[in-house]
Formats: C-alpha cells, sequence, structure tokens
C-alpha cells in the first residue's frame, strides 16, 4: 500500500511540461521537494483492507478504510495510535461510510453514511454527534468544511 502526502510551501505556480510518450522523464520529484515513505505498524486493529481516504493534520495520520468500515491514526513514524469511532447499529456508531473529512475548526473528523447522515467524532475517537440530513438533500458523495458552521 502506498500513501502520497504532497505539501506546498510555495504560491508560485509553475507549469510542467510533461510528454506522454516519454513517460520515464517525468518523477515525482518533479512534483515534490521530497518524499518520505511511512511503513505503517500493522496489527489485528490497525491492518488496512480497502483505503478511501487519508487526511493528515497535527503530525497524525488518518486513513479510511470503507471494506472494515473504520478509521485508523497513527503518527508521522508509523505507530498506530488509535482507531476512530465504532462500526454498529448504536447510537453513537456507524453503520457505513462513504467519505470522512476533517473538519478543523471544531477538531473533529466526520464520517459521512449514505443514508443521509453524518456521524461526528472527536479526534481522540470518542463519538460527538450524529447529523441527519434533510430528505431533499440526502444524495451526496464528498464533504468539505468551509468554516464552523458550514459543511458542503
Amino acid at each position: 500500500m502506498s500513501l502520497l502526502f504532497i505539501s506546498c510551501s510555495n504560491a508560485e505556480v509553475n507549469n510542467l511540461h510533461i510528454d506522454l510518450d516519454n513517460p520515464d522523464e517525468v518523477s515525482i520529484l518533479d512534483f515534490a521537494d521530497s518524499v518520505k515513505v511511512i511503513q505503517l505498524e500493522t496489527t489485528a486493529e490497525s491492518a488496512i483492507s480497502l483505503y478511501t481516504d487519508q487526511i493528515y493534520h497535527d503530525s497524525l495520520i488518518y486513513i479510511a478504510d470503507v471494506r472494515q468500515k473504520k478509521v485508523v491514526c497513527f503518527d508521522t513514524s508509523g505507530k498506530f495510535i488509535r482507531q476512530i469511532g465504532a462500526y454498529g447499529r448504536g447510537a453513537e456508531e456507524h453503520l457505513y461510510f462513504e467519505d470522512v473529512c476533517l473538519d478543523e475548526y471544531n477538531k473533529e473528523l466526520i464520517v459521512q453514511e449514505p443514508w443521509g447522515r453524518m456521524v461526528c467524532y472527536n479526534l481522540d475517537g470518542s463519538f460527538k454527534r450524529k447529523i441527519v440530513l434533510p430528505d431533499e438533500i440526502r444524495a451526496y458523495n464528498d464533504l468539505e468544511v468551509i468554516n464552523r458552521d458550514t459543511i458542503c
């Protein structure tokens, strides 16, 4: 499994010409100043089956695994820290998810269920709240936090 995190610090835009007939001329270093490989700790609790999202925040890496219906958290050395939330039918659990996003304003991870629900977890993994969306806006595929009060 591989994860790619790119961080940009220069606001200047540079156009890069890529010759599709000679793909060997393209290097990841054409896009990034450095590359670091992080081997993630593998335990029964931290194993990842099918990841769909990864989020880097405050020196932690959050990885969403839709097959196992969980979000796992690692530090930047790859050490497993915790699982976020819980799978199940209970009031403080999520049943399935389509997307995961980080709300930096409210310090929470939001798990998007496909049935018009969002389950919010504190960054320590504990349940925070469940949001049920109105029927007319239940069909959505991606979440983005705009500000402290707005998710689109």
